[in-house]
């Protein structure tokens, strides 16, 4: 008999519990037939930012937005309370190039913050 998990309320959750949280049940919507470009878009947004810089990177990921994995993945972020990213109909990157230096910085380690629980999650999701 395995013990019963214990539920915290949501306000005595680490900012990593959350940020799992909101990747796992974001993954889990994904539907079957875009599992795998949702999941190569995950793996490239975080060595795009790395490599070219937070707004290139959103732009990348928006000039893909005919792909429906790379518009879905879009939302999740849009979604996800990153400093300096709301859920607008703004792209995020013109929300991105808008903020201010400290703010540009901050969103780019919280969103680096985000991809490692996103990946986690379209990895431990089966296909």
């Amino acid at each position: 008999m395995s013990p019963e998990p214990i539920s915290q309320p949501a306000s005595l959750l680490t900012n990593d519990q959350k940020r799992a949280a909101h990747a796992y049940d974001c993954v889990q919507g994904v539907g079957k037939d875009q599992l795998k470009e949702y999941k190569i878009a995950v793996n490239s947004l975080a060595t795009n930012i790395k490599r070219c810089g937070l707004a290139a990177a959103m732009a990348f990921l928006e000039r893909g937005s005919d792909r429906d994995a790379n518009t879905l993945l879009i939302d999740h972020l849009k979604r996800a309370n990153i400093a300096g990213i709301t859920d607008s109909t703004e792209s995020l990157t013109k929300q991105v190039s808008e903020l201010e230096l400290t703010k540009y910085m901050l969103a780019t380690r919280e969103l680096l913050k985000w991809m490692i629980w996103f990946r986690r999650a379209v990895q431990a999701h089966p296909i």
